[in-house]
Order: C-alpha cells, then structure tokens, then sequence
C-alpha cells in the first residue's frame, strides 16, 4: 500500500507542474491523452498491488472494486485513441 500511495503522491505532484516545452494544438493533445494512458494503465497496476496487500475482508471487496474500475477506465481511453486518431 505504501508504493501506491508513493505512485499516486508523485504523479500528482507531476501534473501540477507544466512543462516549458512549446506544443502545438494538436502535439499537446496527443501528448496529454499518451499520459492519461500512461497514468490509467498505472493506476490499474497498482491496484492489483492493493489487492494483493490487503487482508480484511472489506478492504479486499473495496480492492476488487478498484482493479474493475480502473481497468475499465484504461480500456476507455486506450479505446478512445484508437477511435480518434484524426484528432493527433
């Protein structure tokens, strides 16, 4: 549980901080969709890292909830790039 929540205090302090590189439109949406991936396919990672911590019984119900969910939110985004890439 602590290398979750050490992953989630870093990328949350990553995101706060903007980079000085100068992107097009186009460049920075590709960009900032290519890290959501990144950060969902992340998230999905460490809740199976959660599920395999926990013992109690609640908690473990509560871990198996978060892998569905995060899996699910993967599977969207990495679907929502396949389905638009005329948008990068």
């Amino acid at each position: 549980m602590k290398i979750a929540l050490n992953r989630f205090w870093k990328s949350f302090f990553n995101s706060l901080f903007i980079p000085e590189v100068s992107y097009s439109r186009d460049e920075y949406r590709k960009a900032k969709m290519e890290k959501n991936v990144e950060k969902a396919k992340q998230e999905w990672n460490d809740a199976h890292n959660y599920f395999n911590e926990v013992t109690d019984p609640d908690l473990v119900e509560y871990a198996t909830y978060l892998i569905e969910t995060t899996r699910r939110k993967y599977i969207y985004l990495v679907k929502k790039v396949k389905d638009s890439p005329s948008e990068f």
